[in-house]
């Protein structure tokens, strides 16, 4: 199924965030879907990542901490470079 296929590879980035202590991770922005914000996207830096699940990632905003379903995320950013696209959108 595609939205697996879509977790799966968004999860692989996030998880290696955490992982990967080679990694600069504000280097990486990720682009979701958020209804309510301007044009219905926002956005949160690799350094914001606190924990990745299954299906959610925790970020910490200037509120709190925040739970996004992995199937929101529309776009990964490497250095302002597009790295990874959702087929959806």
């Amino acid at each position: 199924m595609l939205g697996d296929f879509v977790k799966q590879i968004v999860r692989e980035y996030l998880t290696r965030l955490i992982w990967d202590s080679g990694i600069v991770r504000s280097d990486y922005v990720f682009t979701y879907v958020c209804r309510g914000e301007v044009g219905d996207r926002a956005e949160f830096s690799g350094d914001q990542v606190i924990k990745v699940g299954k299906s959610y990632v925790v970020i910490q905003t200037s509120t709190g901490l925040r739970s996004i379903p992995l199937h929101r995320i529309v776009e990964i950013r490497y250095r302002g470079r597009v790295v990874w696209r959702s087929p959806r959108f």
